[in-house]
């Protein structure tokens, strides 16, 4: 083992020490002898990158570079369905592909920025080094505290709080700290919202003509039947519950579950409309003389009797329902008559309900006769109401959101009549109205139906029926109805039957487009659209890497501009300098017997140097040197 290594790391033994002499500081003479001229050439043109800073310009224009390209990349791509590029690596069975989005590449310029701005930060904050001590004394300390501040964020704390940051070489500090959130501001320039996107075309099914596909013209549509009661059913109270559909659906193509139809369309439909014609009741009174048991509500049998006023009521088709005291009276009545209607048509109507109703009972049988029982007998009040069922041409406005059909109507054209030529009710809207030019085909705008006559007769029996009250007197009085439809609608409140008949409609209209064929009845075609994830760029997360650019080469020309003034050597972060310019001898000696990092800086805190030259050349000197 040598006598160096032996003498260094033993510690067990007596130290002995290497014997050292000052020796004259002359500079030996260059051998240049064989120096040739590439090498000549490579020597000049790197003094010249390290005298004109150019190895830093080129470190802040990467990142001015990853800066622009970043921009530019954004600003194609804003507002633009994301983009994914493929990288190939490789060939043949060992080539592999990779997926590159706009974080990846944003990410790699992000990393590029932070490399290339801290190459001239670093380089300043280390010529300012020099510059400092040269300008006078300073702790010695400083000297570790400027070359920690240019590595890193915690040196970078350091340094700030050693100048209390009132020197240029904080500028770069707060460069260095500031750097660390490059990358987040990057990442944070673009967010991915979800637009829609065309993908396809949508269908749904309009109609023009309703098909008689029966042999016998008298025979209304199995359709057509199943879409009436299909209508009535499925909202009535009566029978609805969590198993029933509360409306009838129409298909639609739509493959992506959202879908609009940019222009509306037009289609042949069912409507409906209801009235209230209470005030069209016509009243016949006279007087009954009631058993008074049956009177009061009573089990046992009178002999004597009570005078009781009561009246029966008609509507102006004929419909009667009578206010005769009995203990079996008739509460509800119904009837199919489409003439004498006050609000309908007999000739362009299809079905016309009406509906009268009773309610019986005196409201305060204390007040109004004397006694607490329930009084048996006794109109209390009464209403009528009247609906209509008519063939019509709708205007559609229609989108698909989530699976769910929203086909909202827009416009309803009702003007039409029978035809004897084609045996047809027809409508016939204007262009205005459907949106559909004639021009090339005078019979667009044209809808008919040759089931309006089997469809009017089907309904001329259809709402007919009553319901009667029987045992008056019981607490628990039945209600039996001569029809299953007296009976759903007799329990239903005269304000539903809007939402009632509407919904028929409806079923009636579904089922008058579901029937017609692609071919011979066009489809309105609509849009399908998904989801697909968008780039959005928050320009203000640009702030951040703008400004460190701006800061870094005020930075950079102002550390140019201080060393040129001060005419400070050139050494940067060369951790050749500090042999080339160390400490005096004397400054040597009051540090070299130290072993411990610790003890080497709670010294280095309390000598003074200042760097200056002396006939040695640069040194790091001592103020009583300086002055001896």
């Amino acid at each position: 083992m040598s006598t160096y290594i032996d003498d260094g790391f033993n510690m067990s033994q007596k130290e002995r020490h290497v014997q050292i002499t000052d020796a004259d500081d002359s500079v030996p003479s260059s051998e240049d002898g064989g120096v040739t001229p590439f090498r000549n050439l490579e020597n000049r043109l790197l003094d010249t990158i390290e005298r004109y800073w150019l190895f830093e310009f080129f470190g802040w224009t990467l990142a001015l570079g990853c800066f622009i390209g970043t921009v530019s990349l954004l600003a194609v791509h804003n507002g633009k369905e994301s983009p994914t590029w493929t990288l190939a690596v490789g060939t043949g069975h060992s080539r592999k592909s990779f997926g590159l989005t706009i974080n990846t590449i944003i990410s790699i310029f992000a990393t590029a920025f932070s490399s290339g701005i801290l190459i001239p930060v670093g380089a300043s904050i280390n010529q300012l080094k020099w510059v400092w001590f040269q300008k006078g004394r300073r702790p010695l300390a400083h000297f570790q505290k400027f070359e920690s501040a240019a590595r890193g964020p915690l040196g970078s704390i350091v340094l700030l709080w050693t100048l209390r940051g009132r020197r240029l070489a904080c500028v770069g500090a707060v460069i260095v700290l500031a750097a660390l959130g490059v990358g987040f501001s990057f990442q944070a320039l673009v967010v991915y919202p979800l637009r829609a996107v065309p993908v396809g075309a949508s269908a749904i099914q309009r109609t023009n003509n309703e098909w008689q596909y029966t042999s016998d013209t008298t025979e209304v549509p199995g359709s057509v039947i199943g879409a009436v009661y299909s209508g009535i059913f499925q909202y009535s109270s009566a029978y609805s519950s969590p198993w029933f559909v509360n409306a009838p659906e129409m298909k639609v193509s739509c493959s992506t579950g959202n879908c609009t139809w940019p222009q509306t369309y037009t289609s042949m439909s069912m409507c409906a409309k209801c009235h209230d014609i209470t005030p069209s009741i016509r009243s016949t009174c006279g007087t009954a003389h009631v058993p008074s048991n049956e009177y009061y509500g009573q089990a046992e049998s009178s002999t004597t009797t009570v005078p009781v006023q009561y009246c029966n009521y008609t509507l102006p088709n004929g419909l009667e329902i009578s206010g005769l005291p009995s203990t079996n009276y008739t509460q509800f009545a119904m009837s199919s008559n489409v003439h004498d209607s006050p609000h309908f048509d007999a000739d362009t109507t299809l079905s016309v309900l009406s509906a009268i109703t009773t309610v019986w009972g005196a409201s305060n049988p204390a007040a109004e006769y004397g006694s607490s029982n329930a009084m048996t007998f006794g109109v209390f009040s009464k209403a009528a109401m009247e609906c209509g069922i008519y063939y019509c041409v709708q205007k559609f406005n229609t989108t698909v959101s989530s699976g769910a059909l929203n086909e909202r109507i827009v416009g309803t054209y009702t003007t039409g009549h029978y035809s004897t030529l084609d045996n047809a009710y027809v409508l016939e809207p204007p262009s205005s109205f459907t949106n559909v030019s004639t021009k090339d085909n005078p019979s667009a705008n044209v809808y008919l139906t040759p089931n309006f006559l089997s469809i009017k007769q089907f309904f001329s029996t259809f709402w007919q029926g009553n319901c009667r009250v029987t045992d008056a007197g019981s607490t628990n009085p039945k209600t039996p109805c001569t029809s299953q439809t007296a009976l759903l609608l007799g329990d239903e409140n005269f304000g539903n039957y809007q939402t009632i008949f509407s919904r028929m409609a409806q079923a009636m209209s579904y089922a008058m487009r579901l029937q017609s064929t692609p071919d011979a009845e066009p489809t309105a075609l609509g849009v399908a659209y998904q989801d697909k994830p968008h780039v959005q760029v928050r320009w203000g997360w640009l702030a951040l890497p703008a400004s460190l650019l701006g800061l870094a080469l005020l930075l950079l020309v102002a550390t140019i501009v201080t060393t040129a003034r001060e005419k400070t050597l050139l050494w940067k972060g060369s951790s050749l300098a500090a042999f080339s310019h160390p400490l005096t001898s004397d400054a040597r000696a009051a540090v070299s017997e130290i072993t411990s990092p610790r003890e080497v800086v709670r010294v280095a805190e309390k000598m003074e140097v200042k760097w200056e030259k002396t006939d040695r050349g640069f040194r790091l000197v001592r103020p009583h040197e300086a002055c001896d």
